[in-house]
């Protein structure tokens, strides 16, 4: 059935869509839970995010569709639903900074996946990483986005249309919203290895040097 399915869930602060379209969203609450929503309604889930002081909880799918990314400010879990007892385990927390917190993430794409984190000092910077679910400890590239504001999104963008050499290429799209504008940047690798994105060893440029649109009052 094509019937769209709803359900209540309070303290909602970010939903993702299932990438494989199989009719599912999953969502993290400002309670540090997470939970996801089909045909058969939404199920909460407790996490071990939930130490979070509730600033910040995001979540994402990773790359088997039945494994969630689970983040709080502080550090990054996956969450296995086919277990029953849904096992977790931290994939990393913030080692950059004691400053730093997480502000974004991004579905995983292959085995990689993107974060944004920010400085609470004032006028600090924010930072964009690409890590690996297999050796998620460590980020394979880490760079700084001079962003005018902190990110509060990021995903992976297909940017295939815009090359004629290569067959497939990703970019990462990240977003700040306020009240008042949003802002937008895309970065890409200085270099494409048969389609795919040199992580390791390619230098990530901006596509765009932020563009900025103000909303109507």
């Amino acid at each position: 059935s094509d019937a769209l399915v709803s359900d209540t869930v309070r303290g909602v602060l970010e939903v993702r869509v299932h990438p494989m379209g199989d009719r599912e969203c999953a969502f993290a609450l400002d309670s540090g839970e997470l939970g996801t929503l089909n045909q058969d309604g939404a199920r909460v889930f407790r996490s071990p995010a939930m130490g979070g002081d509730g600033a910040w909880y995001g979540v994402a799918y990773g790359v088997h569709p039945r494994v969630l990314l689970h983040g709080c400010e502080h550090a990054v879990y996956s969450v296995d639903l086919r277990a029953s007892r849904r096992e977790s385990r931290m994939l990393h927390d913030v080692v950059a900074s004691p400053a730093e917190r997480w502000r974004a993430m991004s579905n995983a794409n292959e085995n990689y996946y993107a974060m944004a984190s920010s400085s609470t000092k004032a006028g600090g910077e924010s930072y964009v990483e690409i890590r690996d679910m297999r050796r998620a400890s460590e980020p394979v590239l880490r760079w700084n986005h001079r962003g005018l504001s902190a990110p509060t999104s990021i995903e992976f963008v297909d940017t295939t249309a815009w090359h004629s050499s290569v067959k497939a290429t990703r970019a990462l799209g990240v977003r700040a919203y306020s009240s008042s504008e949003s802002e937008v940047y895309l970065y890409e690798s200085a270099k494409d290895l048969k389609g795919q994105i040199a992580y390791a060893s390619a230098q990530m440029i901006a596509l765009s040097h932020g563009v900025v649109g103000k909303f109507d009052a």
